[in-house]
């Protein structure tokens, strides 16, 4: 036999697992079951509906737009870091090429550019994303 259990949305055969499945389990059919798996398969989730006493696959929420608002944020402020780290390591290898008096012309040209791209990253107010006009990268 096959149940499913509301509060781990697991499924169990008796013949496995025996007296260790949850006391929440209700029984489902082998076609429920199937059904179940194909629609999940699919892209919905499977849910247990009080009414009917039985589990339903329903299509995945879309996200609402606080939700989509957050990500949007924390990949902006992921871009934000890594593009901090792009120009901090620029900088300090243009600066010690400096500091050491080898620093070629377009070296010595290039650390303000990199130096300028660094305060303006500074300036970035992620909580606008995904609405963040990005400053452009220097060119050596």
């Amino acid at each position: 036999m096959r149940y499913f259990s509301p509060s781990t949305r697991g499924f169990y055969l008796s013949e496995i697992h025996g007296s260790s499945m949850p006391s929440d389990v209700v029984e489902i059919s082998d076609d429920d079951y199937q059904t179940l798996l194909t629609r999940q398969a699919a892209g919905h989730i499977i849910q247990f509906d009080t009414l009917s006493g039985k589990p339903v696959a329903v299509p995945i929420p879309e996200p609402s737009a606080d939700e989509l608002a957050k990500v949007a944020i924390a990949t902006a402020g992921k871009e934000l870091q890594a593009r901090r780290s792009v120009a901090t390591s620029r900088i300090t290898e243009l600066m010690y090429a400096d500091e050491l008096g080898i620093a070629t012309d377009i070296e010595k040209s290039a650390l303000p550019e990199w130096k300028r791209y660094l305060v303006l990253l500074s300036r970035i107010d992620t909580t606008t994303a995904p609405d963040i006009d990005w400053p452009e990268l220097p060119k050596e």
